[in-house]
């Protein structure tokens, strides 16, 4: 089996050593982790993670339903970046206008079956974000492994108007369009995040590729969830999916994206010169 340890460096499931971040020609120091968990081989992954049957009428891996889903993707993808491309080139210059730090972020996820691949995002933090957030952990506001802050200090100016209409992950259209992600499916997660991951009876989620909404991102009230809840949630689109559930999804999540959600309190900090840090990757 391969396996992320806290001893070594990131890895994939083929145990090779995961690419430095962009601007880095190394590692800086190991994954400051103590529980990282094994991730079986694909083989071993389809084997367990099919689960439940799914409802009746819905072959959840028959070809037609497979073709189906990829096509959705496509489809749904290509017009969706031909709406969005000036939106995105819009706020591509306000963020680089803001600081002059790079305009994407790039951060490696862990997807369908372990597979490790790069998402892409609109740049909403500050550019020492990644260096920011251990000072930040006793503030986190999710139980489990997940790292998250109501109003995180970290979000700049621009990102905060980028993250109330959710503009920030228009990018991973890229991701979708390159098979590593779909539509709709349970969002990926971050090697911080999977590494602290010890809900076994979850281990399911990984069983299919990543997406960008999901039953989480639709539900009332999503932020108050615990942990438990959002990988319940996960666990039942996984099986119950189908090809119109993943559109009636889609459709739920356009007003989601266009409604305000406004923080608590507004903490925007000033920008921070591109050249304080060395890199350009955020946690979210």
């Amino acid at each position: 089996m391969g396996r992320l340890t806290h001893t070594a460096y990131p890895r994939t499931v083929a145990g090779n050593i995961l690419p430095p971040p962009p601007g880095r020609t190394e590692w800086s120091q190991p994954v400051p982790l103590s529980s990282c968990r094994p991730l079986p081989q694909s083989t071993v992954i389809q084997a367990s993670f099919l689960g439940r049957a799914p409802l009746p009428g819905f072959a959840a891996t028959g070809f037609l339903s497979m073709a189906a889903k990829r096509l959705f993707d496509v489809t749904a993808a290509l017009c969706l970046l031909a709406v969005s491309l000036p939106l995105m080139l819009v706020a591509a210059f306000l963020i680089k206008f803001e600081d002059g730090g790079p305009v994407l972020f790039r951060q490696a996820r862990v997807g369908k079956l372990g597979r490790v691949f790069t998402i892409y995002k609109l740049r909403s933090m500050t550019v020492d974000a990644e260096t920011r957030q251990g000072a930040l952990e006793r503030q986190n506001e999710m139980d489990g492994p997940v790292f998250k802050i109501g109003d995180d200090p970290r979000v700049t100016r621009v990102g905060y108007f980028l993250r109330l209409w959710n503009v920030d992950e228009l990018p991973q259209l890229v991701n979708v369009l390159r098979g590593e992600m779909s539509m709709v499916g349970p969002r990926p997660m971050s090697l911080r995040d999977f590494c602290r991951f010890e809900a076994d009876w979850a281990m399911r989620r990984f069983a299919v590729k990543p997406g960008l909404t999901c039953l989480w991102q639709i539900t009332p009230g999503r932020n108050a969830l615990r942990f438990q809840e959002w990988m319940e949630l996960d666990l039942r689109y996984l099986d119950t999916r189908s090809f119109l559930g993943d559109m009636l999804i889609c459709l739920k999540t356009a007003p989601v994206c266009l409604s305000l959600r406004w923080p608590r309190k507004s903490r925007l900090v000033p920008a921070i010169p591109a050249k304080s840090s060395e890199s350009c990757r955020e946690c979210a």
